[in-house]
C-alpha cells in the first residue's frame, strides 16, 4: 500500500509521460474521439487510441511546439486569475495580458472564454484518466488497485489543484452538455472503484455486505474534496495522505480490516 503513490512517479517516469499540455487541441480531440464529450458515442474508439492518434497529429504539424507553448501560457494566466478573481470578473484582455500574448492569439487556440474554462478542466480530466489506465494495466490484486486507484486520484489532485477548484467553483458556468459530460467522464473513474471492489467481494478480500456503489462514491468523493485543502506547503505531503486514505478505505473494505 505504501507504494501506491512511488508506482505512478516510476510509472510516468519510464514512459515518459507528461501531463498532457493544457488546452491541446489534440487532447480535446482525443476526448472527442473517445465518445466523452463528442456527441455520437456509439462511434467511439478506445480513449489510448483517440489520445494516441491525436498526438501523433499534433506532433507532426509545423510549429506545434509553439502552439503548445503558447496554448500553455493562457491556461497558465487563466488558471492564476480565475483563482484570483474568478471566472466572470476575468476578462480575455486580462488573460492574454496576464500571459503577455494577444486576443489573436487567444482566440486562435480557444473558441470562447468558456470554451477556454472547458479545456482548463479537460487538461486535468485527460490527466486523471491516463494514469487511471496505468493502474488497470499494472495492479494485481483489488486490494492494490484500490489504493493505487487512491494515489492515483490524489497524485492527479495535487498536480492539477487549482484546476480541479476552478471547476468545482465556476461548474455553473459551463453548458449542460459539458456538464453532463463531466457526469459520464466521472462516472468512468467511479466505474473502475466499483470493479476493483467487485472483484474483492468475488476473491473473499473485501467484505462481502458491501455495497460497491455507495462504497465507490464514497472513495471517489473522498480523494477529489482534497482539493479543498491539500497544499504542497502543509504539514504532509500528497504521498503521505495517499498512504493515509488508502489506509483507511482498506480498512473498511477488508475482511481483516
Amino acid at each position: 500500500m505504501g507504494g501506491a503513490y512511488q508506482f505512478y512517479n516510476r510509472t510516468m517516469q519510464q514512459r515518459r509521460i507528461n501531463a498532457p499540455q493544457a488546452g491541446s487541441l489534440a487532447a480535446d480531440h482525443a476526448l472527442a474521439l473517445a465518445g466523452i464529450i463528442g456527441e455520437d458515442k456509439g462511434a467511439a474508439m478506445p480513449m489510448n487510441q483517440a489520445i494516441t492518434q491525436a498526438r501523433a497529429a499534433e506532433k507532426n504539424s509545423a510549429g506545434a511546439r509553439k502552439a503548445r507553448k503558447t496554448r500553455q501560457a493562457l491556461i497558465d494566466a487563466g488558471v492564476a486569475l480565475f483563482n484570483k478573481a474568478g471566472y466572470e470578473a476575468t476578462s480575455v484582455k486580462e488573460i492574454v495580458a496576464e500571459a503577455g500574448l494577444t486576443k489573436g492569439a487567444f482566440y486562435h487556440h480557444f473558441e470562447s472564454k468558456e470554451h477556454f474554462l472547458q479545456l482548463i478542466y479537460q487538461d486535468y480530466l485527460n490527466y486523471q484518466l491516463e494514469i487511471f489506465r496505468e493502474v488497470i494495466t499494472h495492479s494485481a490484486t483489488p486490494r492494490e488497485r484500490v489504493a493505487e486507484l487512491i494515489s492515483c486520484m490524489i497524485f492527479a489532485v495535487d498536480r492539477y489543484r487549482e484546476h480541479v477548484t476552478i471547476f468545482f467553483q465556476e461548474q455553473r458556468s459551463f453548458p449542460k452538455a459539458y456538464r453532463e459530460s463531466m457526469v459520464n467522464a466521472r462516472d468512468m473513474l467511479k466505474a473502475e472503484f466499483q470493479k476493483a471492489i467487485r472483484q474483492g467481494i468475488a476473491s473473499g478480500e473485501f467484505r462481502s455486505d458491501l455495497d460497491p456503489d455507495v462504497a465507490a462514491m464514497a472513495l471517489l468523493g473522498m480523494c477529489s474534496w482534497t482539493y479543498q485543502w491539500l497544499s504542497r506547503s502543509g504539514r504532509l505531503p500528497a504521498e503521505r495522505i495517499s498512504e493515509i486514505f488508502a489506509g483507511l478505505a482498506l480498512h473498511g473494505l477488508c475482511k481483516d480490516g
